[in-house]
């Protein structure tokens, strides 16, 4: 088992959320035969909202997940806020982005757990989460 020094890391997101994400002459490959993406230049500016469509199986999912750095580009190089993904912790990182996925998941569970996934919201905190906002 390794340690978290060892796992993630040294360098933290600043305690701002990114201004700005840029793929450099990014590429990806899973394997050595088939490129998902190559030498692919994009901006993402906090001030904007962006979606991604696409037909089935064009890196949609590929794309996100090379932002969560799931994967590392094979290359170029993923910046936020001009720093290297590579170079800030895994965990930060992913504390700092969102997704809304056109797929609803539901775990196999009661409501409750659906919504207090980590169960840190006492009954009362619960309901009148869900009566602000016009579930129940």
């Amino acid at each position: 088992m390794h340690n978290s020094e060892e796992v993630y890391d040294t360098k933290h997101l600043e305690s701002k959320p990114p201004q700005m994400i840029v793929l450099e002459n990014m590429s990806f490959c899973y394997n050595s035969d088939k490129k998902i993406f190559e030498s692919v230049h994009l901006k993402f500016d906090r001030n904007n909202k962006y979606a991604l469509v696409g037909e089935s199986g064009v890196g949609k999912s590929t794309l996100i997940n090379l932002m969560l750095r799931l994967w590392d580009p094979t290359e170029g190089n993923i910046r936020i806020n001009g720093t290297n993904i590579r170079d800030i912790d895994v965990c930060g990182l992913r504390e700092q982005i969102s997704i809304v996925s056109q797929e609803v998941f539901f775990f196999n569970d009661t409501i409750r757990e659906n919504i207090d996934i980590d169960n840190k919201c006492t009954d009362s905190e619960l309901f009148h989460m869900l009566k602000k906002k016009w579930v129940c």
